[in-house]
């Protein structure tokens, strides 16, 4: 996948940032996409969905399983998911 995270929503390379400012960063699904490194597939059935990202903070691993993200993605959603209700 060829995007990536916009230089203004990250003000320092990711590898130095705390996890928790990394997910402070995301501001679409393209960047969510990008920055927990999906696969392109993973990427465009998220995407098309009809999910935008703040329903994603809700979401469930059984929606997540109805969208067709296997496991390893939807682990990975939702410890974002976490983080960002821990803000």
């Amino acid at each position: 996948m060829a995007a990536s995270l916009p230089q203004q929503a990250v003000s320092q390379p990711l590898n130095t940032m705390h996890p928790r400012e990394v997910a402070l960063s995301v501001e679409s699904l393209t960047d969510l996409a990008v920055l927990l490194e999906f696969k392109e597939e993973h990427a465009y059935a998220l995407m098309s969905s009809g999910y935008e990202l703040h329903s994603l903070k809700t979401s469930s691993d059984e929606t997540l399983k109805q969208i067709g993200l296997p496991k390893g993605v939807r682990m990975k959603v939702l410890k974002w998911a976490q983080e960002m209700s821990s803000t």
